[in-house]
């Protein structure tokens, strides 16, 4: 289940913002949406999604077994971000892929 919000919370990386150090409380809703629908964004977003679930960071209690899923999938979304340049030129069928 853990997994799932996780991955939801990636899926929607559209309003996810990456956070300088000084701006990061565990407690608060991650309010500065960034719209991560290109190849660069999506990596930013990968990266903080990363960083956080080492120690001291927002996801730092997810099961090794999770982290290993999350990381399969942000590379497998990455791929599809690749291959189409944008979530804009991605078709229907490549979109479900994505956000599913």
């Amino acid at each position: 289940m853990r997994v799932h919000v996780l991955l939801f919370a990636v899926a929607a990386l559209a309003g996810v913002s990456v956070h300088a150090a000084e701006d990061v409380d565990k407690s608060k809703v991650i309010e500065k949406p960034l719209v991560a629908d290109t190849p660069e964004t999506f990596a930013q977003q990968a990266s903080w999604v990363a960083q956080e679930m080492q120690p001291d960071g927002r996801y730092e209690f997810t099961k090794p077994a999770d982290k290993q899923r999350v990381n399969v999938l942000l590379t497998q979304m990455s791929n599809l971000l690749q291959r189409s340049g944008s979530v804009a030129a991605m078709d229907h069928a490549t979109r479900l892929q994505m956000f599913n």
